[in-house]
């Protein structure tokens, strides 16, 4: 099981308005309009609109992606991203691989999968996207209101467990758990973090699910209401990590909740930005280089941001495009084979 530093994160909860629609980002055109003195200016590329795809409202990803998006249009003018709510990470590999998007937020293992036809996307590869740059690492976290009863993973039996949208990474790393641990739960539900909130304080939910660094919907529930919150350790973690050696063993430190006195030991894996492949080389090597030389600015709206490193991409597991390519080149980092581009 591979080990982390311990994970100092917050977070910031930032809205942007969901468009509808998207195009002409593969017909950028450089506009040349005479100057004074006839000659003609060369004026910054017009690159168009972008449907992002993050994920259900009020997670972790969703914050994360409309501060990612309104920083990117703040340093490329021309460059107009419309935040698509989505089902989260899985859904996110087959909205991009449709078309329906063309940069997204996923998980390196989700990523690996799609790209393989493997494991969630047995039998059919999704081989449109390319890596630009891993982001935080996102942590499975359960939680409930204090005094039911339920301690850890395995007090999940027989109750009624939220596991976030269905194509979500919490869905898909929670149901894995449940089967591989034996855990049964009397029902698994599938709405958005908020609207689980709801049912639990309304006493028709047992528990809920989420991946993340410090989630939105637990710091919510916590304002009013004493929680018990865990994770994957142990040797349930053991004996799930023996099956997906690519999950992470980390830690929330203690204090990181209100209320929380104890620190939450459970696994996850690293977020990772995924864009088209036909994407202009020169528009994703703006994205790369201004998600770095950005990455404090948009901590103010996400905190996870502050601890991301271009060096974590030799931890992506596909390729990368050749736009981000030539920025780590750049930067001197050594990229593996096999996640050079292809293309």
């Amino acid at each position: 099981m591979k080990k982390l530093p311990v994970l100092l994160l917050v977070f910031g909860l930032c809205f942007a308005l969901v468009l509808a629609g998207c195009g002409g980002q593969q017909n950028a055109q450089q506009q040349e309009p005479q100057g004074s003195g006839g000659e003609a200016t060369e004026q910054p590329v017009n690159w168009g609109r972008f449907s992002i795809g993050s994920s259900s409202i009020g997670s972790s990803s969703y914050t994360k992606t409309v501060a990612w998006a309104n920083y990117m249009a703040e340093k490329i003018p021309t460059f107009s991203p419309i935040i698509e709510s989505t089902a989260g990470s899985v859904a996110n590999v087959q909205l991009l691989e449709s078309g329906e998007v063309q940069i997204a937020q996923t998980m390196t293992t989700i990523a690996a999968e799609g790209w393989n036809g493997e494991g969630w996307a047995e039998g059919k590869k999704h081989q449109r996207m390319r890596a630009i740059a891993t982001l935080d690492p996102f942590a499975l976290q359960f939680y409930c209101l204090e005094g039911k009863g339920i301690q850890s993973i395995e007090d999940i039996n027989g109750k009624h467990v939220n596991l976030s949208k269905a194509g979500s990474g919490t869905d898909n790393w929670a149901r894995r758990l449940f089967d591989e641990l034996g855990i049964k739960p009397a029902k698994i539900s599938n709405v958005n973090p908020g609207e689980a909130n709801d049912l639990m304080r309304d006493g028709l939910l047992d528990v809920a699910g989420v991946m993340g660094s410090v989630h939105p919907s637990i710091v919510e529930m916590s304002v009013n209401n004493e929680l018990r919150i865990f994770g994957v350790s142990g040797e349930a973690a053991a004996q799930f990590s023996a099956k997906y050696p690519e999950l992470y063993q980390l830690t929330i430190p203690a204090g990181s909740y209100k209320g929380i006195d104890y620190a939450i030991e459970t696994l996850g894996e690293y977020d990772v930005l995924i864009v088209d492949k036909d994407l202009p080389e020169e528009l994703v090597y703006e994205l790369v280089k201004h998600t770095y030389q950005g990455k404090d600015v948009m901590a103010a709206a996400y905190e996870g941001m502050s601890s991301i490193t271009p060096e974590s991409i030799v931890l992506a597991q596909i390729p990368l495009h050749k736009g981000a390519y030539k920025y780590y080149q750049e930067l001197g980092i050594e990229i593996p084979d096999q996640i050079k581009p292809i293309d």
